[in-house]
């Protein structure tokens, strides 16, 4: 099985994305009859294309709620002040400012 250049990286890919089973079908397909450098990128593209789809889903759902993710841009940045603000106290404090 290859296990450098362009068909190396794309079986590590493929059996990140897809596990090994189908990273050494694929590579011992690729060895034995050889496969298309086209038909493992558009079996890779397809599987991280299926990975990612709950990020996608998770962006466009924040995208349709921007209240929601402005209310969590100030919630996040009044806890930031609160500990930015102790650790201030506690840092003049032990440069004895106060």
């Amino acid at each position: 099985m290859p296990g450098e250049g362009g068909v190396g990286t794309l079986l590590t890919l493929i059996g990140l994305f897809e596990g090994d089973k189908k990273k050494k079908m694929y590579g011992d397909l690729y060895v034995s009859e050889g496969v298309k450098y086209s038909k493992l990128k558009e079996e890779l593209a397809l599987a991280i294309f299926e990975e990612l789809k709950p990020v996608r889903e998770k962006r466009q759902k924040l995208q349709d709620d921007p209240g929601f993710v402005e209310e969590v841009l100030v919630e996040g940045a009044k806890k930031a002040g609160e500990v930015a603000g102790a650790t201030l106290l506690e840092t003049k404090k032990a440069m004895g400012l106060i």
